[in-house]
């Protein structure tokens, strides 16, 4: 056959190391049923070119072209390989090219995707036929991509009896190039392949550091993870890692802070005020344990909430008003149920107001970092008011318990209220409730921090 379109790769047999047969592929029509002889099925897909000059050619364009592999792409999990079998091969034989390529495989499913995008499950030789034609065409023999998906024993499809019995044997068939209409010129052609091709391959793998048999997705992991290595340790990282870490902080801190404030509202539920909502009413003993424990757990999960970020003046605040409350429901408790739990109350407000002054301490150190004084103003209202309310129910305990520092309690209570921004009015208003005044109720300013939401959660 004469020559066309430049020098094409030609080789003895042997002469590549990779192939039984001659390195120069062609595609040539087929002069008897003599068996012909076995090609690589690592020989690359050419590029088809008619010798209009070649009297073999003319002679027999109609004749059968032999086709001698199919090539696969083979997607396991992440490992995808490409891969070679003889044409027309059984179902047996597909399954023998996958354990080959994967020997950890020992039961799996081999799937196609349809024309309809489904991945469709292939059982026997015939459903392998149907696969195959949904990627040839009438002038080509088209990539076969076949899912490999690993299962149990049990799943997988047994052979059928006539695939059993095959004797596996690497078949060579022939396949006809339908002609196009009109287009008798371009069907039936004799591929070959150019030298530059293979010399090209050769140079970008000598370039790139890699060889053939090399996992080119596995190579481009390492060098992104090489690179990747090389940013996070460079002196610019290390500020992203510290706002990373301060964020990350603060989340945490922000869950417990949160989780506490789900066993208050838990507990809030079980303390029953009377109509005014001023003085709790009689508690069952079982209620009274109930809620006590309530608070202790939301105590709990606010001081995690504190260890997690040592800045967090909520956490600090919202134990201020976990003790506070825990003292209120003591006294009513105890004056209910004729219980001397005067210490026990004194105490709870000890470490409410304790918490309470670590926590202003703290948000007034941060506010001057800030300056944001719009924000600030609130949150120091909030904080002096909830400050005013403990001290004035703690001036009534101490005068209930004739204690003569009451009087102290109340004034420091007042000036409080003040600095939080209460009008006269309201003022004068808790004043006149006070117990001292022969009134049963006890009285706080608008807004007291007994209510559920005058420590805001944080967004």
């Amino acid at each position: 056959m004469r020559k066309s379109g430049g020098r094409r790769r030609k080789g003895k047999a042997g002469s590549q190391p990779n192939s039984p047969s001659s390195s120069n592929t062609t595609f040539e029509p087929l002069p008897s049923p003599k068996t012909p002889e076995k090609s690589s099925p690592l020989e690359p897909k050419t590029k088809l070119k008619p010798d209009p000059s070649n009297e073999s050619y003319n002679k027999n364009k109609n004749e059968h072209v032999t086709i001698v592999s199919r090539q696969l792409k083979l997607v396991y999990d992440n490992d995808i390989r490409l891969a070679h079998t003889p044409m027309n091969c059984s179902f047996k034989v597909l399954r023998d090219t996958i354990k080959k390529i994967f020997p950890l495989l020992n039961s799996f499913l081999i799937k196609y995707k349809d024309n309809d995008g489904d991945l469709v499950t292939i059982t026997s030789t015939e459903e392998l036929r149907f696969a195959e034609s949904t990627v040839d065409r009438n002038d080509s023999i088209g990539v076969l991509k076949l899912n490999i998906i690993e299962v149990s024993p049990e799943d997988e499809p047994p052979l059928l009896k006539e695939e059993e019995k095959d004797n596996e044997k690497p078949k060579r068939v022939d396949r006809v190039l339908d002609e196009k209409d009109g287009t008798t010129s371009e069907s039936n052609k004799v591929e070959e392949m150019d030298d530059w091709l293979y010399e090209f391959a050769r140079l970008f793998n000598s370039h790139v550091g890699t060889n053939e048999s090399s996992d080119l997705r596995e190579l481009g992991t390492e060098f992104c993870s090489e690179a990747l290595e090389d940013i996070v340790t460079c002196d610019e990282a290390l500020d992203l890692f510290e706002k990373a870490e301060f964020k990350f902080q603060e989340v945490a801190a922000l869950a417990f802070f949160n989780w506490g404030n789900v066993h208050m509202c838990a507990a809030r539920k079980f303390v029953r005020l009377d109509e005014n909502e001023n003085e709790v009413m009689v508690l069952k003993e079982s209620e009274f344990d109930f809620v006590k424990e309530k608070y202790y757990l939301a105590r709990e999960k606010y001081e995690q909430a504190v260890v997690i970020k040592p800045d967090f003046y909520e956490g600090l605040l919202a134990i201020g008003q976990q003790q506070f409350e825990l003292a209120k429901l003591h006294w009513s408790y105890a004056t209910a149920n004729k219980i001397d739990l005067g210490k026990e109350t004194l105490r709870l407000f000890d470490g409410a107001e304790e918490k309470m002054r670590a926590a202003s301490d703290m948000w007034e150190r941060l506010e001057e970092e800030k300056l944001d004084e719009q924000g600030s103003s609130g949150m120091r209202s909030q904080i002096h008011l909830f400050w005013g309310n403990m001290l004035f129910e703690r001036s009534q305990v101490e005068f209930k318990l004739g204690m003569s520092d009451w009087k102290r309690k109340l004034d420091a209570s007042v000036e409080r209220f003040k600095s939080a921004g209460a009008s006269q009015a309201d003022v004068s208003t808790v004043l006149n409730k006070h117990c001292s005044n022969g009134n049963a109720g006890d009285g706080e300013v608008k807004g007291s921090s007994r209510t559920p939401n005058v420590i805001k959660m944080m967004k």
